[in-house]
């Protein structure tokens, strides 16, 4: 459970910061229901966080390349977020791998999204995980 409480809190906490606009994160000001998050999944959760806010850029023109359709800004924040998360994870977190990050993302959708935002977020993640990995698919590291 602790990385999937990771990333609840840092969708939390990204959220908070795009809808505030604040400038930090602060996860004392997050509303937990996973009250006994422990120091652990807090720090893994700020991490993320972190990590997604210092590549936003790379991470949306990656997400843009592999959803043409749909203009980053235009889609669903909730749905961004977790797209924000699996791909810091896929491009910058070594140890877990890319399917890993793919199939969190779609239970985070299924959970927090819309209807039909697991199945776009699966195919959004498997076509950057294509490129990621050169073709070579998402089971291995990168």
């Amino acid at each position: 459970m602790g990385r999937r409480v990771g990333r609840v809190l840092a969708i939390k906490l990204l959220y908070q910061r795009e809808i505030t606009e604040d400038k930090a994160f602060r996860l004392h000001n997050i509303p937990l229901g996973e009250g006994r998050a422990t120091s652990e999944e807090r720090q893994f959760a700020l991490s993320l966080a972190e990590g997604v806010y210092q590549h936003r850029i790379s991470i949306n023109e990656l997400i843009q390349r592999h959803s043409p359709e749909w203009r980053v800004e235009r889609m669903p924040l909730v749905d961004r977020l977790i797209m924000w998360i699996a791909a810091y994870e896929m491009l910058h977190v070594d140890e877990i791998p890319l399917s890993v990050s793919i199939n969190e993302a779609v239970e985070l959708a299924k959970e927090y999204g819309m209807a039909e935002s697991s199945r776009f977020i699966n195919g959004v993640l498997g076509s950057m995980a294509e490129e990621i990995t050169g073709g070579a698919g998402t089971s291995g590291s990168h």
